[in-house]
């Protein structure tokens, strides 16, 4: 696996963040925009932007299965 830096690593979480919620609230959509804009420049490649997604779908239902 590539190393990556923390503002990388923070933009692809944002990313997904973001892509949660723009289904709720479409005016985020701009945001999403520009945070793709910005991984393109630092040339994140999608296979990393899934990976670091998924590390987050595995974290997120391993807590939610601690508290059930």
């Amino acid at each position: 696996m590539i190393p990556d830096t923390n503002t990388d690593r923070d933009l692809a979480v944002l990313y997904w963040r973001l892509q949660r919620g723009v289904h709720t609230n479409p005016r985020i959509r701009s945001y999403l925009y520009t945070i793709v804009e910005l991984m393109r420049r630092r040339r994140i490649t999608p296979a990393r932007l899934n990976a670091i997604g998924l590390e987050m779908a595995e974290k997120e239902i391993t807590d939610y299965n601690f508290l059930t």
